[in-house]
């Protein structure tokens, strides 16, 4: 759902506040009276890049929202998991921990190793 309303959002402002429509517009103009082939290609570069940005968060907000409502109606709830949910084992009561039987004259670090620089 973010990144439907993050598109959405994108997409008003920019023709609300920065009249990406009139820069179209704009461009459209100026690309049409233009004096060599490099500045048509700029402005003809500029306009299918303003313009397919515009359409391509559009494009996503709706492929978006289709595949949040394909979810939210389909029935698919938290918790369920069908088969793949029941892969961890039921917890059991506890069994008695017996201690391991380790040798009573055992001390840890009291061996002489390898010792370096001698």
């Amino acid at each position: 759902m973010p990144f439907i309303l993050c598109n959405l959002i994108t997409v008003i402002l920019g023709i609300l506040l920065s009249n990406d429509i009139g820069l179209i517009i704009a461009i459209f103009k100026n690309m049409e009276n233009s004096v060599t082939f490099y500045e048509a290609f700029v402005y003809l570069l500029f306009l299918v890049s303003t313009f397919g940005a515009i359409v391509a968060q559009v494009v996503g907000s709706i492929y978006g929202y289709l595949a949040y409502r394909e979810i939210r109606d389909g029935g698919i709830t938290r918790g369920g998991g069908g088969e793949w949910g029941n892969s961890y084992p039921e917890a059991t009561e506890s069994r008695e921990v017996r201690p391991v039987n380790q040798a009573n004259n055992f001390q840890a670090f009291q061996g002489s190793g390898q010792r370096l620089g001698g």
